[in-house]
C-alpha cells in the first residue's frame, strides 16, 4: 500500500500545476482585459502617478504581461510556483489590503471547517440511515417517502434553498421562538437564525450546514437504498442468513459494509462538491468563510488570493479522494493495493 501512496502522490503534481496555471491564466486575462485592479482602492478618485505605480509594484500587477491580451504570462506563473513551493512558510501573495493570503485562509477557513462537519455529518447518518430503511422496505411507506423527498430536494438548486430556509426557517420560524422567554437563546437565536451570529459561531452555522448537505444527503440516500436492495439479494447474504444468523449482524455486518463502497466514494467526491456550494451557501447566510473570501476577492479582481484559495482546496480534494481510496480496503478485505 506504501507505493500504492507514493504513486497517488505523485499524482498530484500535474493535477496542483494544471489547476494552478488554468487559474492563473484566467486571472491575467481578467487584468488584461478590465485594467490594473489597485485601482479599485480608489474608488471614483484619480490616484497619483507615482502611488498608483508604487502600489501596482506592491501587489506585484506590474509585470509588462499583464498590459497584453492574451498573453499567458509565463514568467509571472513561474515566480508564483517558486513562492508558493520552494519557500517556507509558502508565499500565496497579498491581497489589495495588503493582508497575506494565508492569513485570509487562516481567518476564513475555522468556518468553513465547521460548515463542512455539519454537511457531511448530516448528510451522512441521515442520508445512509433513510437509504438503509428504503432498501430493507422496498415499496413501503417510507420507501416511497424517501423516493418522493430526494428527488424533491435534488430538483431544488442549492440557492432558492438557502433562501427559503432562511426566509421561513430562520426569520418566520425563528421570530416565533424568539418570542417565547422559555426558549434558550442558543436555540432562537443562535440556531434558528438568519445569518452567522459571531456570539453563536457552532449553532448559527447548524441551518446552514444542514442546507449544505441537503441535496448530498438526498443523493446519498438514493445510493445507500439502490445499494443495499442489490446486495441483500446476493448470495453471501443468502448464505449467512442460512447459517442462522442475526437479522441485525447479517443487515449491519455483511449487507450494509459493502453497499456502502458506492457512498463512501460519493462521499469522497462530494466534499469538493459541498466546498463549491459553500460559495453559494455562505454568500446566503453570511459565513466568514472560505466561498465568501473568494467570493470577494473575484469581485474585487484579486488574482493572489483566488489562486492561492482554490490551490488549497484542490490539495484538500486529492487529500480526501485518497483517503476514500484507502478506505476501501478497510470496507472490502478483498481490495487490496500491491
Amino acid at each position: 500500500m506504501g507505493r500504492y501512496v507514493i504513486r497517488r502522490l505523485l499524482q498530484f503534481i500535474p493535477t496542483v500545476l494544471g489547476t494552478m496555471f488554468l487559474l492563473h491564466y484566467l486571472t491575467s486575462l481578467a487584468i488584461q482585459f478590465s485594467g490594473n485592479p489597485a485601482r479599485a482602492l480608489f474608488g471614483d478618485r484619480t490616484p497619483p502617478p507615482a502611488l498608483l505605480k508604487a502600489i501596482t509594484e506592491r501587489l506585484g500587477y506590474d509585470d509588462p504581461c499583464l498590459s497584453q491580451r492574451g498573453n499567458p504570462c509565463l514568467g509571472l506563473f513561474a515566480d508564483r510556483l517558486q513562492n508558493i513551493f520552494l519557500t517556507f512558510p509558502p508565499d500565496f501573495g497579498i491581497n489589495l489590503r495588503q493582508r497575506p493570503v494565508t492569513e485570509l485562509v487562516a481567518d476564513a477557513l475555522p468556518f468553513t471547517l465547521k460548515l463542512l462537519v455539519i454537511a457531511i455529518l448530516f448528510e451522512a447518518i441521515v442520508g445512509i440511515a433513510a437509504g438503509v430503511l428504503a432498501g430493507l422496505r422496498s415499496g413501503s411507506f417510507v420507501d416511497y417517502l424517501v423516493k418522493i423527498s430526494t428527488v424533491f430536494v435534488i430538483s431544488v438548486p442549492i440557492f432558492v434553498l438557502g433562501l427559503v430556509i432562511r426566509e421561513f426557517v430562520g426569520v418566520k420560524f425563528g421570530n416565533v421562538l424568539r418570542g417565547q422567554d422559555w426558549i434558550p437563546d442558543l436555540i432562537s437565536v443562535g440556531v434558528f437564525t438568519p445569518g452567522f451570529k459571531p456570539d453563536y459561531p457552532f449553532a448559527s452555522l447548524v441551518i446552514p450546514g444542514m442546507v449544505l448537505g441537503a441535496t448530498s444527503l438526498a443523493v446519498t440516500a438514493r445510493l445507500t437504498r439502490t445499494s443495499i436492495m442489490e446486495n441483500i439479494r446476493a448470495d453471501y447474504v443468502r448464505t449467512a442468513k442460512a447459517k442462522g444468523l442475526a437479522t441485525k449482524r447479517v443487515i449491519g455486518v455483511h449487507t450494509l459494509r459493502n453497499s456502502l463502497i458506492p457512498v463512501i466514494t460519493f462521499l469522497g467526491v462530494d466534499i469538493g462538491a459541498a466546498m463549491a456550494g459553500a460559495v453559494v451557501t455562505e454568500s446566503i447566510f453570511n459565513v466568514p468563510g472560505i466561498g465568501r473570501l473568494v467570493t470577494l476577492a473575484a469581485r474585487s479582481g484579486e488574482s493572489s488570493v483566488v489562486i492561492g484559495v482554490v490551490t488549497m482546496l484542490v490539495l484538500v480534494v486529492l487529500l480526501a479522494n485518497l483517503l476514500v481510496d484507502l478506505l476501501y480496503a478497510v470496507l472490502d478485505p478483498r481490495i487490496r493495493y500491491e
